[in-house]
């Protein structure tokens, strides 16, 4: 993969990132109105769960890439990645 797709993959992880979050607060909110009222917020607890995972794999997938960019070198951007070398 060339620099310019792997920018293009970091800004769509960012994305991803930054609608998890909202969402996450808006789960965690519906486990506390659901506690106050004395309802059982088991099934909502395991969603804040599920969503709180997704949420760490897009982050730990956003270090993958911003690492794999950090150790590109300004040659290796211009060089055909996908391409066998030539004999």
């Amino acid at each position: 993969m060339d620099r310019a797709q792997e920018l293009e993959h970091l800004r769509q992880a960012e994305r991803h990132i930054d609608e998890a979050k909202p969402l996450i607060e808006t789960q965690r909110e519906f486990v506390r109105e659901l506690t106050q009222k004395g309802q059982d917020p088991e099934v909502a607890n395991s969603g804040l769960r599920a969503m709180e995972r997704t949420l760490k794999a897009f982050e730990r997938h956003r270090d993958v890439i911003l690492s794999w960019l950090k150790d590109q070198k300004p040659s290796e951007d211009s060089e055909g990645s996908t391409s066998p070398p030539s004999d």
